[in-house]
């Protein structure tokens, strides 16, 4: 809505007619205030002030001033009404206010979760690190320009990046359990790249080697046995039949000839990944009931002991990862049948929104009316020997 602040523009708007005119004097309040145009205006001297769509006019009387009537009004100003700014910022502030929410959540779990308050004994600075990294996301994102996020791809990513932002932060009281054990593991695995040509000489010369060799070297086979391919995988199942380490010592003897083989597969196996006959590999950890310690293993192959440090680390990671992990595998089942029913639901709309399910309705329809377009069509299309005929065919298309 448009108006002036000079009485006399709007009274010679008002009388310009030589007929009666009309006036309305607008009290504006410190609340429902307009916006001064004149700065920018071609006719500065006009004094023009615009108000908010949908600014609604209170009568609180009227006069009559020569030929014009004056209407005094009161303004309510539409104060729910968007500025252009905030509607071209609607996606980014989604965005923002979804990290807001989640610093609610955040703060209702530091206070209610035991998992956090045992961690925040040993690092008190803990609370507020998670709070901070939840504030740079959102000064991230409030540092982005507003159309950034009118692109749907990059609002997708911003989303997703949020929330699996917040996903992380949640998971620190575990994975600061795992990073403790994380350098225990790293230095079995880089002590094996200690061992010299002379100790896996000695590991490949092994063919009797005492029960308690064969049952490490076992294990360590276990732990490699990748279980990718159809070889591996009937490999796989052939080793589950195995009793003892006896059993499995003229298999595993064969891999031990190509240590260089498996000391690769040691160095590029992802702590995280559990393998596929890792409880088998438990059930022979302790062979009469007992864990060998790595400086009895020693005694008797250097490389033994070596390899032998490295698969009670990774055992002992792996153990902390199931430990950790029975709510991590509920919190999974539950993404995962949410993913599934959101997958269903996404199937339902592409559907819905598809020109394909229009067109087989309209198909439908001129079928059950005894017109079939698409017979036509094809007879044009068979006779169709130049580009006029093909054009034709065309312009039926077209028109339909």
């Amino acid at each position: 809505m448009s108006t002036t602040r000079n009485r006399e523009v709007a009274l010679a708007y008002a009388a310009q007619s030589g007929k009666a005119g009309v006036v309305f004097e607008i009290n504006m309040g410190m609340v429902d205030r307009g916006a001064d145009l004149s700065w920018l205006s071609q006719y500065p001297h006009e004094k023009e002030c615009t108000f908010a769509p949908l600014t609604g006019l209170e009568v609180q009387g009227t006069h009559v001033e020569g030929s014009v009537v004056v209407v005094a009004c009161r303004l309510n100003v539409n104060l729910n009404a968007l500025t252009l700014s905030q509607v071209v910022s609607k996606r980014r502030k989604l965005c923002v206010d979804m990290v807001d929410s989640m610093a609610v959540e955040l703060a209702q779990e530091l206070e209610q979760d035991s998992k956090w308050a045992a961690a925040m004994v040993g690092m008190p600075e803990l609370r507020p690190k998670a709070e901070a990294a939840l504030g740079e996301i959102r000064a991230r994102l409030l540092g982005k320009e507003p159309e950034v996020f009118n692109d749907d791809e990059i609002l997708a990513r911003q989303v997703k990046g949020v929330v699996d932002a917040r996903r992380a932060i949640s998971q620190w009281p575990d994975e600061l359990k795992l990073e403790s054990a994380r350098p225990v593991l790293a230095e079995a695995k880089q002590n094996l790249t200690k061992l010299t040509k002379g100790d896996l000489a000695d590991l490949k010369s092994l063919k009797d080697p005492p029960s308690q060799v064969k049952a490490a070297l076992v294990v360590v086979c276990l732990l490699l046995q990748p279980g990718e391919t159809e070889e591996d995988k009937a490999e796989v199942k052939a080793m589950r039949k195995w009793k003892s380490s006896d059993d499995a010592w003229q298999v595993s003897k064969g891999k031990m000839g190509n240590t260089k083989a498996m000391l690769e597969r040691i160095m590029a196996l992802k702590d995280e990944d559990k393998p596929p006959l890792f409880d088998k590999a438990c059930s022979l950890f302790e062979p009469g009931g007992k864990v060998i310690t790595v400086e009895e293993m020693k005694k008797k192959s250097v490389a033994t002991g070596g390899l032998w440090t490295w698969a009670r680390a990774f055992i002992c990671y792996q153990r902390l990862l199931l430990a950790l992990n029975p709510t991590k595998v509920a919190l999974e089942a539950e993404r995962e049948a949410v993913r599934k029913e959101d997958e269903k639901e996404q199937q339902e709309i592409a559907q819905i929104s598809s020109v394909s399910t229009i067109y087989a309705d309209a198909r439908e329809r001129l079928a059950a009316a005894g017109v079939s377009k698409e017979a036509e069509l094809i007879e044009l299309v068979r006779g169709a020997g130049t580009l006029a005929d093909y054009d034709k065919v065309i312009r039926e298309i077209v028109d339909m």
